[in-house]
């Protein structure tokens, strides 16, 4: 009975110690995510928010854990926010840029103007109206090879936008850049039929 009993006993040591094992194989994973956890969080503090948020989702990978989730999902809302602020004011600046090549246009100062439309066109690349402005510009300028090339950016980029009435008005323009073209002095009798032909088709089109 007394061999028995310490068999008994040796077998439950045993087991408290398979126990113990699989607790302590387990507890290294959750270290190493708490510290990857606590990594975000300095480069968060850091102001490094791309390393923080792979550090959180290291984190999350080794272990789930509800806190580091949320820590996670707020730094990205808050990232989204600041982003769209930024563009916001992007945009802001970009439609003030189109005011001074207006007034600059109005002015006369072709060149300063077409820098303006540039500058805003640099936050919106496929706005329909800063390409037709920045083309009047370049018209003006006798720049008819660029001119040409806003315009027709401009009407792709108006007919994608379904806005037919800055349509319209974008090939008025571009046909009447070729009529003027056309009315030059000197322009032989071929490129002067051409550019009249390439009116017509614009002022069509619209």
């Amino acid at each position: 009975e007394e061999a028995e009993r310490r068999k008994e006993e040796e077998g439950g040591d045993e087991s408290e110690e398979d126990s113990t094992d699989e607790e302590e194989e387990e507890e290294p994973g959750v270290l190493e995510a708490a510290l990857w956890a606590r990594k975000g969080e300095v480069l968060l503090e850091m102001g490094d928010e791309g390393g923080a948020e792979k550090a959180f989702e290291r984190s999350l990978e080794l272990h789930d854990s509800a806190e580091v989730e949320a820590a996670l999902e707020a730094q990205k809302r808050d990232r989204k926010a600041r982003e769209e602020a930024a563009r916001q004011s992007l945009l802001v600046e970009a439609s003030l840029d189109k005011e001074r090549g207006t007034e600059l246009f109005k002015a006369r100062k072709y060149p300063q103007a077409v820098e303006a439309f540039t500058r805003a066109l640099a936050v919106e690349p496929r706005s329909a109206v800063y390409l037709m402005n920045r083309a009047v510009a370049y018209l003006e300028m006798s720049k008819s090879m660029l001119a040409a090339k806003d315009f027709d950016e401009s009407i792709a980029s108006a007919r994608e936008g379904g806005d037919m009435e800055l349509l319209v008005k974008v090939l008025g323009k571009k046909g009447r850049m070729w009529e003027r073209l056309a009315a030059v002095k000197g322009t032989p009798t071929t490129e002067k039929q051409k550019r009249l032909e390439d009116a017509a088709k614009a002022f069509d089109e619209g």
